[in-house]
């Protein structure tokens, strides 16, 4: 598996999803900030994973625009997005909605939403006054979902395997499908 990782993370949340993602798949992974390295060409790679996060009620505009650059992704043949977030689910869905084109969100194989974490001891001035002022609930900065991501990695290692099983056959068939005819239902 050659996989490339690409993500953006405000305080780190998304780092510790995306290291937890590749502790559990089988294979290496090439781990790139979006924000700090420049990504290498994606013809150097059968899979790819995004993580983001949302900030302010959007993801990364780096993330975006890298998304909106490089997807769907045609020469990868397996590609992955998951996003870290308080929000809860069906907000972090509508924020995914709004920043993501609809063919672009739905050509990843697998989507997580992986609920979040806020370090308060990371958190800005400016952020941790603006949290005091809405009563923010302390039972919210925790939502990130150790389930969520074994499940995710879980699911990305099974499609993997799926797509090699089918690139496999068809080197066998020098790029020939054969599907074995089924028989009429009588």
């Amino acid at each position: 598996m050659k996989l490339l990782f690409v993500y953006s993370t405000w305080h780190g949340t998304v780092l510790k999803v995306a290291k937890e993602i590749i502790s559990l798949i089988d294979g290496p992974a090439d781990l790139y900030d979006i924000e700090k390295s420049k990504i290498p060409s994606l013809d150097e790679y059968d899979c790819i994973i995004i993580g983001c996060s949302v900030h302010d009620g959007h993801i990364q505009e780096s993330i975006r625009n890298f998304i909106s650059d490089n997807c769907p992704v045609s020469k990868i043949f397996l590609a992955g997005f998951f996003c870290c977030s308080i929000m809860g689910d069906e907000k972090t869905r509508k924020v995914l909605d709004r920043d993501i084109a609809s063919d672009v969100l739905t050509s990843f194989k697998i989507l997580g939403l992986m609920g979040g974490m806020i370090y308060a001891k990371k958190l800005s001035f400016v952020e941790r006054r603006i949290l005091r002022q809405i009563s923010f609930d302390e039972t919210m900065m925790k939502t990130l979902d150790d389930v969520k991501i074994r499940k995710f990695a879980r699911n990305f290692q099974e499609q993997y395997l799926v797509m090699e099983k089918e690139k496999e056959e068809l080197r066998k068939n020098n790029g020939r499908v054969h599907y074995k005819a089924k028989k009429p239902i009588t």
